[in-house]
């Protein structure tokens, strides 16, 4: 077990040292980057598996429906401001984007 921790160690300032502007260029920050990468490969996973997507998977389908199932939210936030900087492009061509918010 112990062998086991020192590789892993090890690996950690190896990883450290390839990345230097990850966290700060610290061992925590590895630790943290770490946690969350995989926390996002199984919450995408796990999406994957719960829909009823075709049988190749597609990371990057799998993330967004993750991302549109946990935090929608965030995901209408995105495109609201996707549409606010998009909108003086759309008034040069004569169209007016107006966007209100309806209380149901």
């Amino acid at each position: 077990m112990e062998t086991i921790l020192a590789h892993a160690h090890t690996l950690m300032y190896t990883i450290l040292a390839l990345m230097p502007s990850c966290g700060q260029g610290t061992l925590l920050g590895i630790y943290r980057w770490l946690v969350l990468s995989i926390t996002a490969y199984l919450l995408a996973y796990w999406t994957y598996l719960s829909s009823c997507l075709p049988d190749s998977l597609d990371w990057g389908q799998a993330a967004f429906l993750a991302l549109s199932t946990f935090l929608p939210h965030l995901v209408l936030s995105l495109l609201l401001l996707d549409i606010e900087r998009l909108r003086p492009l759309a008034l040069s061509h004569g169209i007016d984007i107006t966007i209100s918010r309806c209380k149901i």
